[in-house]
């Protein structure tokens, strides 16, 4: 008997330093609340979500690199923070499921007429002008792109026709026009008018933050386990972009990796850096700041791994980078073949998609992991399901934490 308790009482131990899918289960059910704004730049989601990031990074004992958990700074950004309203033919439009408003969008207000596009017609003055690609088999989507970028048309506002799935992003432009996007079903093709009310709020120099960790190891070196905690925030109050994918569950995994190091009894060999990042939404910019002003010396980083959407998993992993990486990369092969953990890992070369990239551009060897599984939602308000999401997290967490051991 006494021998059955202490295998149960080692078990609980071994476990107790492994992976917390429960924890991290509910670290991404916090990050996707309301509360958060959609962890964006209106009513500084941003913040609220770093200063919950910095409590789980305290209460499981992780200090910061500097004196300060956060580095800080600044960058121009188009945010909506106001209540907004779109009606067409006296049905108001919902935000999010049927229509959203182009980031670079200004502020608007009145009922304006609005026509289609027309070859023949160069000036739409205080009017909308409505794009509908079935209806222009000539235009190129370069003409057409450069309408809806520059508005070289004089229009009021653009109106887009949109079939399939609505995706919201983030913009350092603000115009003086309004570019709406509304999906084919929802769009009355019989009006002839909108009412619109629109207000944007343009920061020049929006303050946002960094969050740089990191546990001591045995030698002076350094894995750097990166993510991107911002998302593309909320719009008009009515909006949400929950981002629990992309990237809850990055964020969650990195807190969790950094919980699993802290518990540990010895050392890891190398120290673990564990950076969130923001502003990735708006074009990597967090992680371009830390790569030109790094607080630990570039030199010493022995690999850098950046999770990105790595929520699913059936259908496997992809490694970008992986090519100019072929070190790391047969290493993560060589484990996974090992234990099984995805059924296949797609080879990809570098791109700029997410925060390993500048990194990568100053010398710094790194990858960006992202998976492929049957969760679809992806910058939208539906991207929110957290009980859909973490279906390989054990598998993803010990491949990562097997790397970490084992790469030298």
């Amino acid at each position: 008997m006494k021998n059955i308790i202490l295998i149960i009482s080692i078990f609980a131990v071994i476990i107790s330093y492994s992976q917390d899918k429960k924890y991290a289960k509910q670290c991404l059910t916090k990050l996707v609340s309301p509360e958060f704004h959609g962890r964006g730049f209106a009513e500084n989601g941003d913040k609220i979500s770093a200063n919950f990031i910095i409590n789980e990074l305290k209460k499981n004992n992780i200090k910061p690199i500097t004196d300060k958990y956060t580095q800080d700074f600044g960058f121009a950004i188009n945010t909506f923070p106001y209540p907004v309203s779109i009606s067409i033919n006296k049905k108001k439009l919902k935000l999010g499921s049927e229509y959203l408003i182009q980031p670079l969008s200004g502020t608007i207000k009145g009922k304006f007429k609005f026509e289609y596009l027309d070859s023949t017609k160069t000036d739409y003055n205080n009017k909308f002008v409505v794009i509908d690609k079935k209806r222009l088999p000539t235009f190129s989507n370069y003409r057409l792109q450069e309408i809806e970028y520059t508005n070289n048309i004089n229009a009021k506002g653009i109106i887009e026709i949109i079939d399939g799935n609505l995706m919201q992003v983030q913009s350092q432009i603000e115009k003086n026009y309004v570019w709406l996007q509304i999906k084919r079903e929802s769009f009355d093709s019989t009006a002839t008018s909108i009412n619109v009310d629109i207000e944007n709020k343009y920061y020049y120099n929006y303050q946002s933050q960094n969050i740089c960790s990191y546990i001591k190891g045995d030698v002076d070196s350094f894995i750097v386990i990166t993510c991107h905690y911002d998302h593309v925030g909320e719009v008009g109050k009515e909006a949400i972009f929950p981002g629990a994918n992309d990237n809850g569950s990055g964020t969650v995994t990195v807190l969790d990796l950094a919980k699993h190091y802290a518990k540990l009894n010895k050392k890891p060999h190398y120290s673990i850096a564990f950076l969130f990042f923001s502003a990735e939404e708006v074009g990597l910019l967090g992680s371009k700041y830390f790569a030109l002003n790094p607080s630990i010396d570039l030199k010493k980083i022995k690999f850098l791994l950046n999770l990105d959407m790595i929520g699913s998993g059936e259908k496997g992993i992809a490694i970008v980078n992986a090519k100019e990486n072929p070190k790391a990369t047969e290493l993560i092969k060589t484990i996974n073949n090992k234990n099984k953990y995805f059924k296949h890992i797609k080879i990809r070369g570098n791109a700029k998609n997410s925060d390993h990239y500048y990194f990568s551009q100053v010398g710094v060897p790194a990858i960006f992991i992202y998976t492929e599984g049957n969760y679809k939602e992806y910058h939208s308000i539906y991207d929110k399901y957290v009980d859909k999401l973490l279906t390989r997290y054990e598998q993803m967490f010990g491949l990562v934490t097997k790397f970490i051991d084992e790469y030298k």
